[in-house]
């Protein structure tokens, strides 16, 4: 990342290198809310089936 981020930053200035790397930064925040694993490290442990 900090390898594209410098040329990037010297090429297109600080505030459009900002706004290009925070777009994938928001679309994996976008991503991460469908994802049911995700969604249920909250939840508690279902009691066990007493099955080995």
């Amino acid at each position: 990342g900090l390898i594209l981020a410098g040329p990037l930053a010297d090429a297109s200035g600080l505030h459009t290198t900002f706004l290009a790397l925070s777009l994938p930064m928001l679309a994996l925040g976008v991503a991460a809310v469908f994802m049911p694993a995700l969604r249920e490290l909250d939840n508690e442990p279902r009691a066990d089936s007493g099955i080995p």
